[in-house]
Formats: C-alpha cells, structure tokens, sequence
C-alpha cells in the first residue's frame, strides 16, 4: 500500500496479487473468476482501477454500470481479460477479475481518497488490514510506503505502540520512506499518522485553474475560542471479554491515544477500573501532562477483569468526582450488556441518580460489537445496554455512542472524548475570497449539525476570486457570545494537485446518491462520475485487453516491495561503516554476479548523482571499497547498488 497526504484527505494506493494456492484448483488447466466483496468507510472515493495483463498495466475506464456489466459478462464468454469495480452501497464494493488461471497470479491496483482524522497534535487513517485478512495465506509481512515533505511530516505506524518509517531512495522513485506490518499484527487496529501541520489553528490547501479552484478547510475551534475552563473527567474503564474482538491492552491503548490528543495541561483526569473491587489510579484528580498520561497507563497492571461490574464502577466513579469538588464529568467506556432489560435498567438509573450531584454529566461510549441481546418494549427494540445509556446521558444532559451501525470502538471512544468538551450552539462559518465568493461547500464532519469545541472542522469547496481568503466563525458557548475573523494570503495556502477536484466530486455525487435519486440526478450521477473518474452506485471501473487502455505513465510503487523484500533480492550484501562518518567510509560489498552490475552510486535525497563508483574491479565475493567524501556537504545521502533487476538502498550520513 502507497499513503499520500491530499489536504483533509489521504491517497491509497492498494495494490494485490491473487491466486488460487491453497485452493484445489491450482493447475494450469484451470480456470476461474476471482470475486472479491469488501467494505470501504461510507466517506471512501474510489477515483481509480488497474489491471495488469501480462507485463503492462492496463488503466480503466468509466462507464455506467450497466454497460460496463454488459462488455464484462461478454467478454467473460470470450474467454478475455477483464476487470470490474463496482460499488454496491455506500460501503460495500464488488472486484471481478477474469480469468484466473489455476497455476498463475493477477495483479490489480485499485485507488481511493480517505478523509483523515485530525487531532490537535496529528493527521491519522486506519490502514484496511481487514482486506488483507481474507486471504486463505496471510503474506509474512504487509508493506507501507510514503512520502514526507516540508508539510507532511515525521509519519509513523500506531497499533498501539508507534514504529517509525525507515528512509529510503530509489532514483525511479526518488527518496520514500517504508515501514512494514508483520504477520502477527494483521489483526490489529493500525494506523498511519503524521504530524499535524496546522499554523494558528487553520490549515487552509488550494487547487486553482485561473481565479476558479477548490479548497479544503480544518479548522481547530479550540484555537480561537477560549472559555477560560478546565476540564477534569473521571475515565470509567469496563471490559466483558464475551462482548468485544479487543484485547484489554488494545483497549487501553485506544483510551490513552485519545487522552493524549484531547486533554491539555491544564486539564485534569484520573482512571477508574472494573474489577472485583474498583481500582482508582489515584484519589485526587491527576494534571493532564503527557507524562502523567502515559504513566498512569503504563502503570496499570492486568488492571481490569474480563467481567462487567458495572454499578459498582459507576458507583465509585460518582463518589470520586463528589469528593473532589464536585465540578468533574465522568466518561463511561464499557461493553456490558448485563442491563438491558427495563426494569432493571429502571431500578439502577434511579439508584444512580440518587447519588449523582446534579450537573454532572455521564458521557457514555458502548464498544460492545458482539453477542448483542435485544430487547422489546414500549413498541422498540433495544440492544444491549441501549435503554440504560439512553436514558442515563438524557438525565444528566450527556452523549451517548455505540458501537453499531458501521460505528468502530474507535469512533464511539473518540466521540465521547470529544463531546465531553462541550457544544458550540449556533455556530456559523463563513468563508469568502477577494474579489469573489466561495459556494458549493461540503462539511466533512459526521454531524452537520452539531459543532463541539474539541472537534476539528473539516470543509471541502469552490471559490472564485483571488486571495485573500477571509474565513468568519461566531457562535455561543456557555452563554458567551463569540466572533472572529481572519484573512489567509496566499501564501499561508499549502498548494494542491487534482486530488482536490475529485474529493469535491465525490461529495457532491455522494450528496446526490443520498437523496432519492430520480432519473435526472441518476443521470447527473453517471455523467459527472465519468466526467470526474470517481466511482458511484450507477458507474464501473473497467479494464480491458486493449492497447489504447496501456497507460506507459503509470508507476508501479509495487516494485519498491521487491527492493525491500530480502526472500526476493539477489544474495549480494551491501555493508557502509562508519555510518555516520565524517570522511572516510568503506563499502563492503559481497557480490556473487558481478558481470551483472548496473550501478554503484551515491545520490542524493533530491535525486542527484554525486559520485558514481567503478565497478569494473569488482570480483565475486567479499569487495572493499573506500570512498573519501572530505569534500562532501554534512547531511543524509544514498548508495544506490543495482545488481540485474535488483536495487539496493542504503542511507549514508555524512557528519
């Protein structure tokens, strides 16, 4: 997979092998179908579709569904070779290959824009590890390539514990960095993630044509709004281990990330476990450092069991916040459905407000995604714990989040971190350029219709005019009234590619998809998904074996796997030392085929050839080549060996 930051947005590029190994029809006599059904997050745009047809890559085309259907089956007769893409709801997707002959592979790339989740301290994405884990052999490792910039920076991998990307440079390529996910974390949630590069709280990207262009917005309303509170919130942690795939640690995990990207310094918290006997981290309230933060978890110690005692929590949580100050919100992280039916839902939400100060809040986050019961009164179905949490966040003026309805535990943990904050109410956000207007704009956030103080604010729009671009934000909070406006210059507006046009294209043809489309916007649909090359409900992705559809400027990022993966380079071994080195550094290199080597070189990370070795000495086996840089500028460079078709990267840092 290939990550590439696009604004609010992130690039992926997934490129798969298939075959029938493992399957009883793996002979060259065989021949089948591959059919893959796999969901994409309903904010997904799939812009592209690639097919590899023996050594070329063959790029779709666009067509409304049913012709595109049509030329697939007829061709599937024929015996040819197709692929389509296909998008069946708002999440599910349908990839067709033919043929698959039983003892070969076929390769396919298939292209989709991800709105990313901004924190005040990062940019991250889940990688779709889900994908990967349909397959009957799991690969040993599963690669992840990117690319960082002055803007894009310091990307890593979080599954729970960060593992940093190794810098890389190939001259077909040019400087990358690579990172990958082994076999035993496949089934992990995993994320990528960069640096927030946020100036004064707005991050502001432009794609212009003339004085018409696209723009995408995040703004942090934190930033600009100070309301002089500190928040101090009692976390509840309760764990079923019969309700929810997540390990305790994976849970925790999750808990933590989201602490440290919403709380501030000033802000304080304390942790509270469910076990036989509650455990509380501390019996005062604890300053929401970062240090404090990740000692409190790193602190804890097989703290939760893997049963609910939910009222026992609740209880204790309640007492903790009554005895320091009163002025606390509790947010309840649990999977238990032990309470669901009425009465006993009744009988200890009335026991619970008889102790509850009033104004404290409850704000509830339920992860429960597995063995959920439901129950049936009042003319409703209720799952779980629903009745309880409902009514519980109504009473004490709260939020609620379960994890349903396409919802992660990530997601309902994240929501309840971020509404515990507070509503803006009447919260408007106008933006204008000089000289012209901004119109057709679309929020990314989940509800339109509420806006939270801890919430980034994520827009995507047209503008015509020239900057100045002048952003207004007013609304209310606490009853205080607020209003701010500020001017962009155009040189505060990081540029954009076409990515841009079609993250708007997508929004509008996914607005149009959610009305009860008639035949006119149905037409609407297909004409600027085919104008705009991004997938809908009524258009497909089509390959075809036919040489007007060979695209010889598409990149093949898949190769870098081949570079990376030592089960498949040649057996050469390339040795730099001192590495730093101010002078002097020896090249060990081992080398069983010399008569085939292209290249020994140092570049570098912009691409630039500074030295070139002469390897017309070099004998098979053990090489010891010195190189005297003396005269070489301090920073990073390259020694790039090609040996065939095989490429080595090795990065030099010269002190």
């Amino acid at each position: 997979m290939t990550i590439k930051p696009k604004g609010a947005y992130l690039e992926y590029g997934l490129y798969m092998t298939f075959s029938s190994k493992g399957s009883p029809w793996n002979n060259a006599s065989d021949t089948l179908e591959v059919v893959l059904n796999f969901d994409l997050p309903e904010e997904a745009i799939v812009i592209d579709s690639w097919l590899w047809i023996e050594d070329e890559i063959v790029q779709a085309k666009i067509l409304d569904r049913w012709s595109a259907s049509s030329i697939y089956e007829g061709i599937v007769k024929r015996r040819s070779d197709p692929s389509i893409l296909k998008k069946n709801s708002d999440t599910q997707y349908e990839l067709r290959i033919f043929p698959l002959i039983g003892s070969e592979t076929r390769k396919v790339k298939i292209t989709y824009l991800m709105p990313a989740t901004w924190t005040k301290t990062g940019v991250e994405a889940s990688l779709p590890l889900y994908i990967i884990n349909t397959s009957f052999e799991l690969p040993p490792d599963f690669y992840v390539f990117t690319w960082a910039d002055q803007v894009w920076k310091n990307p890593v991998i979080d599954r729970g514990e960060l593992s940093e990307f190794v810098d890389a440079y190939i001259p077909e390529f040019g400087s990358y960095k690579k990172a990958s996910i082994s076999y035993a974390n496949m089934n992990k949630a995993t994320k990528i993630r960069f640096d927030n590069p946020m100036k004064n709280g707005i991050f502001l990207s432009d794609y212009s044509n003339g004085n018409e262009g696209i723009y995408q917005l995040i703004l942090n309303p934190h930033y600009f709004i100070e309301t002089g509170a500190i928040k101090k919130v009692a976390v509840l942690i309760d764990y079923d281990v019969s309700n929810t795939n997540m390990s305790q640690q994976e849970l925790l995990n999750l808990i933590e990330s989201e602490m440290l990207n919403q709380l501030n310094p000033i802000d304080s918290f304390n942790l509270i476990l469910s076990n036989l006997s509650i455990t509380r981290y501390s019996n005062k309230w604890v300053a929401a450092t970062q240090s404090n933060i990740q000692s409190a978890f790193n602190s804890l110690n097989n703290p939760l069991s893997s049963y609910s005692n939910l009222p026992a929590l609740l209880g204790n949580g309640i007492d903790f916040v009554k005895m320091n100050g009163k002025d606390g919100k509790i947010i309840l992280i649990s999977d238990s459905d032990n309470y669901g039916e009425y009465s006993v839902a009744n009988t200890l939400i009335k026991d619970i407000m008889n102790i509850l100060d009033k104004g404290t809040q409850i704000h509830i986050a339920d992860y429960q995604t597995i063995s959920i019961p439901n129950f049936y009164f009042n003319n409703q179905y209720f799952y779980g714990n629903d009745y309880l949490y409902t009514n519980l966040s109504r009473l004490t003026g709260s939020a609620y989040n379960h994890a349903r309805n396409g919802n992660t535990a990530a997601k309902v943990i994240k929501n309840a971190f971020t509404q515990f904050g507070g509503a803006i109410n009447s919260f408007d956000l106008h933006t204008d350029m000089d000289n012209g207007f901004c119109y057709s704009r679309y929020n990314l956030n989940e509800d339109n219709n509420v806006t939270y103080l801890d919430e980034m604010i994520m827009q995507v729009g047209k503008y015509f005019g020239t900057f100045p671009f002048t952003l207004e934000i007013s609304g209310e909070i606490n009853n205080t009234y607020f209003s701010y406006e500020t001017l962009i210059q155009s040189s505060g507006s990081v540029p954009s590619d076409t990515a841009a046009q079609k993250i708007w294209s997508g929004q509008y043809i996914m607005d149009m998809e959610r009305s009860n489309p008639t035949n006119d916007i149905v037409n609407s649909i297909i004409y600027h998904s085919i104008d705009e090359r991004v997938l809908s409900r009524y258009t497909a992705f089509l390959c075809l074996e036919d040489t007007t559809l060979i695209c010889h400027s598409c990149v093949d990022e898949s190769e870098l796997v081949e570079i990376e993966d030592p089960e498949k380079e040649t057996e050469d071994l390339v040795v730099v030392y001192p590495n730093p080195f101010s002078d002097e550094v020896t090249i060990k290199l081992i080398c069983e085929e010399p008569y085939k080597i292209v290249e020994l070189a140092v570049y570098t990370p912009s691409g630039q050839r500074v030295h070139v070795f002469n390897t017309s000495e070099v004998r098979q086996g053990e090489n010891l080549i010195k190189w005297d840089a003396s005269q070489m500028a301090s920073g990073m460079y390259f020694l790039i060996y090609k040996n065939g078709s095989k490429t080595k990267s090795v990065k030099l840092i010269k002190m």
